[in-house]
């Protein structure tokens, strides 16, 4: 909760703070989508995938 909480006041603008935002807001809702999904991706990995299958992937690295 708070990862996303600094991320809206540090990267989404505020209507307020600047005068004019010339991005598109498409862009920041992609933005915003991609940081989702990155932040669920690395979390489910850690959620479902076995500790033992992670270990045997990075022995075989090695």
């Amino acid at each position: 909760v708070a990862a996303v909480f600094a991320f809206v006041v540090i990267v989404l603008p505020m209507g307020d703070s600047w005068g004019e935002i010339s991005a598109p807001l498409l862009g920041w809702v992609a933005m915003f989508a991609g940081f989702a999904v990155v932040a669920v991706g690395v979390w489910a990995y850690f959620r479902f995938v076995p500790e033992k299958s992670r270990e045997e992937v990075g022995a075989g690295a090695r």
